[in-house]
Order: structure tokens, then sequence, then C-alpha cells
């Protein structure tokens, strides 16, 4: 059942945007996620690599984004989305090279991983949502090296990747909410001790 992660939280954001999210630039969002809602049912073969083609236009939007950024900006997310690979990439491969250890970590927990890493090196929620995007994306590619060096199978950027970058957005909203959340008590507890005293 592979892409179901995908496709529920590609309508899951269809509703958020069309309902709850009052801005200009939903419009544009909303008209990404469902062109790769779509496309993500074709695959695109080439020799023996097929890769999905939502997967290939995410990447397109993502790299169009971050060429608009200054030339710090993207040598940082650069150097940034790299390091989130190896994050990503070597625990995927110890899970695949070790599973029994592993057995008892809960499959999101590379999510965490990889978004809180994310949170800590980079700033701006743009830069982090890119750098979370390439990250993913170098780490497919790193993992399709080691798999295609030992000659074995490997599903390079199909639903599978797409459901893993579904669970990192997810955990990306989920600290974003924890993260609003500490931001609210910590006002309204200054507010409370000022009122006090």
């Amino acid at each position: 059942m592979e892409g179901v992660y995908f496709v529920y939280c590609s309508w899951l954001l269809v509703i958020i945007l069309l309902f709850f999210v009052n801005n200009s630039q939903k419009n544009i969002v909303l008209m990404h996620v469902l062109v790769a809602l779509f496309l993500s049912q074709f695959p695109l073969v080439y020799e023996d690599i097929m890769i999905n083609s939502a997967a290939v236009y995410l990447i397109l939007i993502t790299c169009g984004l971050i060429a608009e950024c200054s030339l710090v900006e993207r040598l940082q997310l650069y150097v940034i989305s790299f390091i989130l690979a190896l994050v990503q990439g070597s625990y995927l491969l110890y899970v695949i090279l070790e599973p029994l250890w592993f057995k008892w970590i809960p499959s999101w927990f590379i999510a965490f991983l990889t978004v809180y890493a994310c949170s800590l090196l980079v700033s701006g929620h743009i830069n982090r949502i890119l750098s979370l995007v390439m990250g993913t994306v170098i780490s497919d590619v790193l993992l399709f090296l080691v798999h295609q060096q030992n000659q074995l199978m490997y599903e390079f950027l199909q639903l599978a990747w797409l459901d893993r970058l579904s669970v990192v957005a997810i955990m990306y909203c989920l600290l974003g909410l924890i993260e609003i959340a500490g931001k609210y008590f910590f006002t309204n507890s200054r507010y409370i001790q000022k009122k006090e005293v």
C-alpha cells in the first residue's frame, strides 16, 4: 500500500487550504498539491530505472524555489540538505542492514530526527521545507547508489519516497504546532507574572 500516506496527506492539505487558510499564496500551493496528486499515478521509465513523475515535479518546484534565493542562502541550503540526507540515509541504511536492532523503534522516528535536525540548523519555514525536501531527495539518491553498487534492487523516488516525505511533512507540522503552543504559554505566563507583581 505504498503512496497511501501521500494521498491522505495531500487531500488533508487540500481541505485545510480550501477551508481554513486565507492567504494570497494558497491557490499556488493548492495547484501544486493537486498536480502532484495527479502525477503520482504515472511513473517515468528510463532503461531499468522507474521514477514517479510526482517526485520529479516536486524536485523541479524545489529547485526553482532554491534558484530564487541568494547565493549565500543557496549554499546554506545545499550544505544543510546534504547533512539531513546523511542523517536520513544512514538511519535507513542501518535499518536495512540490522533490522532487529531497529524493530522496537517506530517508523516515524527518522522523520522526527530529520525535522528536529532541520529546525536546529535552519531558520524560516520556507528554507526549512526546501532543505527537508532536498534532504530526502539526496538521501534517496545515496541509498540508490549504495544498492546499485551491491547490485540490489531499490525503488528510486517511487511512492515509498513520497510516503517518507509525507511523514516528514506531518512531523514538521506537529513540531510547528508544539513551537506555537510553547510560545503562547511562555508569553501568557510572563503576562500573568507581571500582573501578579
